[in-house]
């Protein structure tokens, strides 16, 4: 993924990445790519093992063992926005 996917993701200006199914609720900007991990449905993993492999101050937030939770999108001509929502509410 890094050496493949996002140098294009920065050479076409991308404005988002959102993946899931990594159970987990994370934010990072990197790039100028505003990356989200949303795939928390059930559980949350409360791991930390990758936080060295990021960059510093990439890291927006993660919010670790939570009892899942998912993600919701605004999206505009002149506006994105991405809520992550907590498994508690």
């Amino acid at each position: 993924m890094i050496k493949s996917v996002k140098p294009l993701l920065e050479q076409y200006h991308v404005t988002a990445f959102i993946a899931g199914h990594d159970h987990c609720m994370e934010s990072l900007v990197d790039g100028g790519v505003d990356y989200h991990g949303m795939g928390a449905t059930h559980s949350n993993d409360k791991s930390t093992a990758h936080a060295s492999k990021v960059p510093k101050a990439s890291l927006s937030f993660h919010t670790p063992g939570k009892n899942g939770g998912f993600g919701s999108f605004i999206v505009n001509s002149t506006s994105f926005v991405a809520r992550h929502h907590e498994g508690e509410g």
